[in-house]
């Protein structure tokens, strides 16, 4: 693929975004491919259109392994870098070649299509309470925030079986992750925060297995399907955050 905007202008992304729709716009309009600065001024590139994306993403020639970066290979990009949690990790949008195919199938194999149709029943009673809540609440009603938002996290709550008081955890941390009006310290707490929730939920999962999408991922990791409880936790965490 070839890159035709070298002289683009350069766009400053802060490490947390308030205006996303801003900073949208401004990637899309430099075209295919928009020149980003990353706190400590690291430029980069940032791919601005779905197609180019999709293109990148299905071309053997980009490695999306963090140690292909030289920037941070060399030691330009301090450790302590704001956005290191995001960069330097290891999980299946991160891997590359046989790696991603393993897990990739791994995760579509987890959704088994019995598994997920014994979930319709739960799925209409979630609907009907969330609609139940919103009817008592009287006057208008925002479906995005009252249904469309907190439905898909139950849902993924239910496929993964989680106690109440650990379902409430999880989906203030990912709310909290997408607060685009969040301090970067605050981004910072709940991505340590994240790791440590589902290392609680992993021993106890492993306690008492069942028949569940969680439990079924543990079962990966112990078969030696999953080379690391890091690969495990990211599986598990990427569930919920493509619900919300």
């Amino acid at each position: 693929m070839r890159v035709e905007n070298d002289h683009c202008d350069v766009i400053g992304v802060p490490v947390a975004p308030k205006q996303l729709d801003s900073l949208s716009s401004a990637i899309l309009q430099q075209g295919a491919m928009a020149r980003v600065s990353l706190p400590g001024d690291f430029v980069t590139w940032a791919a601005g259109r779905h197609q180019t994306l999709r293109r990148m993403l299905s071309d053997q020639r980009f490695n999306r392994d963090w140690r292909q970066w030289r920037a941070l290979q060399d030691g330009e990009i301090p450790e302590d870098h704001p956005l290191i949690g995001m960069c330097k990790v290891d999980n299946m949008a991160t891997a590359h070649g046989a790696d991603h195919r393993r897990l990739r199938g791994l995760l579509s194999r987890s959704f088994a299509p019995g598994r997920i149709a014994l979930l319709a029943p739960r799925i209409e009673q979630c609907v009907d309470q969330l609609l139940t809540e919103m009817a008592q609440r009287g006057g208008s009603a925002d479906l995005m925030c009252e249904l469309a938002a907190p439905l898909p996290i139950n849902v993924i709550a239910e496929l993964f079986g989680l106690p109440d008081e650990q379902r409430e955890e999880i989906v203030a941390l990912t709310y909290s992750l997408a607060n685009t009006s969040a301090t970067a310290a605050e981004v910072r707490q709940t991505r340590q925060r994240i790791p440590e929730f589902f290392r609680r939920l992993i021993a106890l999962k492993r306690g008492q297995l069942g028949d569940d999408l969680a439990s079924a991922l543990i079962v990966a990791r112990e078969n030696g399907e999953l080379v690391s409880d890091t690969e495990l936790i990211d599986m598990l965490f990427r569930c919920f955050r493509q619900a919300s």
